[in-house]
């Protein structure tokens, strides 16, 4: 995708979260929070990738800490899903999921992967990294 940035830039910041999906959320309801968030987040200068398994959301976002300080306020409102943990949150020179406003990658392996790491209590950050590296190589 162009237009979003790929340079390095040391306001940058790196956040996953995790959070619960509502009772009842369909495919269709996925694909709107898809469509919605890729127009918003690139007014917002905001890149990432969203897993959804089915039952749990799994998004990495990166962008300005101000930006990323608002949405997050926005996502925690949302009635959509429930209990928004982040999971992590650091500072980057330079993006990773720089290619999207907001990727997805629908992949049974991917769900069935994070829903083992819900099973197991709250997913190692270690872990939920290496599923979002691994859906960004397929988007």
């Amino acid at each position: 995708m162009t237009g979003m940035s790929e340079r390095a830039d040391p306001v940058l910041e790196h956040l996953v979260y995790l959070s619960l999906a509502s009772p009842g959320l369909s495919t269709v309801d996925v694909r709107s929070i898809l469509g919605s968030a890729q127009v918003k987040n690139r007014r917002r200068d905001v890149t990432g990738l969203l897993l959804y398994s089915g039952r749990h959301f799994v998004q990495v976002l990166e962008g300005r800490a101000l930006e990323l300080d608002d949405l997050v306020g926005v996502l925690q409102r949302d009635e959509r899903h429930a209990s928004l943990q982040v999971l992590t949150r650091h500072p980057i020179r330079h993006r990773r999921f720089g290619s999207w406003a907001m990727g997805y990658v629908e992949s049974l392996d991917d769900a069935d992967a994070l829903e083992r790491l819900f099973e197991a209590g709250t997913p190692d950050a270690t872990q939920v990294n290496a599923i979002l590296e691994r859906a960004a190589r397929r988007a």
